[in-house]
């Protein structure tokens, strides 16, 4: 179908950047994934909760405060939070599907560090209460206002040091919709079918539940506690030399999911063998990842996972981006290539 739309053209100059650094294949794939991102933000924020939990005060404090200054987020005490279970694997599988390895961590969740934002915020506040839970409306409200607050710092200091690196993807802007994508994507929500979304949970980082007043709770988990409490150079250091994470956190995060989230590990061997196999830019590896991920995806979607899985590996070092005038390829770093040989010497094969 065709459709004639007009659009500013300084919008257009933009969408015509996209296109030119591999991001789309046209314009039309563009506006098909910026339609299906829509709907899907707006299936999300019309799903969000089961009964919406009225936000409360805080350990006295007003419930629009931060509960940490807008720019430090400390290192809380572990043995001051108490635990929660990991998700179960019911709660996490959609209707029709049969087991983990058919799952995949939706492709807007494009960096890991707001999610870190978001587990520190969480311990503090379990810290204060003394509770494996609380109210997650709570929760997402002081998390988001903070990671707002933390990515206007970052923009600031990229402004005065000059530094190009991009931290503060994936943190709210000061936006409703923004506001709303932060807390659906990466913070989380319960469905009406009681299967969690959004990263915190599907990551196995945290746990939602309803308790007996329908209010929607969350708690982290063990593994979510341990990658909370460990050292982050933004975090901790106001470091932005090396990377939004340590090499303490990455060996972490690949070693939780391998053991804990078979999805995250499937999708980031499939992009690391195309790599391998010399596949590297983003055409060719959207018609290769066509052939076995899920049939009824539509090019856009597919362009939209493999993007976030580019910029989570990024993130973690398994790969680095070569730029090439507006062309881009990718390759492989030493890390990358112990990852998919260490998974592949585990897996006998």
């Amino acid at each position: 179908m065709r459709l004639l739309i007009d659009v500013s053209a300084n919008l257009f100059g933009k969408i015509k950047i996209f296109i030119e650094n591999g991001k789309y294949h046209s314009i039309s794939d563009f506006f098909s994934a910026a339609a299906e991102n829509q709907f899907m933000l707006e299936k999300t924020s019309s799903e969000e909760l089961n009964a919406p939990a009225q936000v409360s005060d805080f350990a006295g404090k007003d419930k629009n405060s931060v509960i940490i200054d807008k720019n430090e987020l400390p290192i809380p005490r572990k043995d001051r939070i108490k635990v929660v279970e990991i998700p179960p694997v019911e709660r996490l599988l959609y209707p029709g599907t049969k087991s983990e390895e058919e799952l995949f961590l939706w492709g807007q969740i494009n960096r890991i560090f707001p999610l870190k934002v978001g587990l520190r915020v969480l311990a503090n506040l379990l810290a204060e209460t003394n509770t494996p839970y609380i109210k997650f409306e709570e929760f997402s409200t002081k998390a988001s206002k903070f990671a707002q607050e933390f990515r206007a710092t970052l923009e600031k200091n990229k402004h005065i040091t000059g530094k190009k690196d991009s931290f503060e993807i994936g943190l709210p802007q000061k936006t409703e919709k923004s506001v709303m994508r932060y807390k659906n994507q990466f913070l989380g929500y319960l469905r009406k079918d009681n299967i969690i979304e959004g990263g915190l949970g599907r990551l196995k980082f945290a746990n939602l539940i309803l308790n007996e007043n329908k209010d929607v709770l969350i708690g982290i988990t063990e593994p979510g506690l341990d990658f909370c409490i460990l050292e982050n150079p933004i975090l901790d250091k106001n470091s932005y030399d090396n990377g939004s994470f340590s090499s303490p956190e990455k060996e972490f995060y690949l070693k939780h999911i391998t053991s804990l989230v078979p999805y995250e590990v499937r999708a980031f061997i499939d992009v690391l063998k195309l790599i391998k196999a010399d596949v590297v830019k983003p055409d060719p590896q959207n018609k290769e990842l066509k052939k076995i991920w899920p049939k009824d995806w539509s090019d856009a979607v597919i362009n939209t996972q493999r993007n976030g899985l580019i910029s989570r590996l990024a993130e973690l070092g398994l790969i680095e981006k070569i730029k090439d005038g507006v062309k881009v390829e990718y390759k492989m770093t030493d890390s990358g290539v112990n990852f998919i040989n260490k998974f592949f010497k585990e897996k006998g094969g």
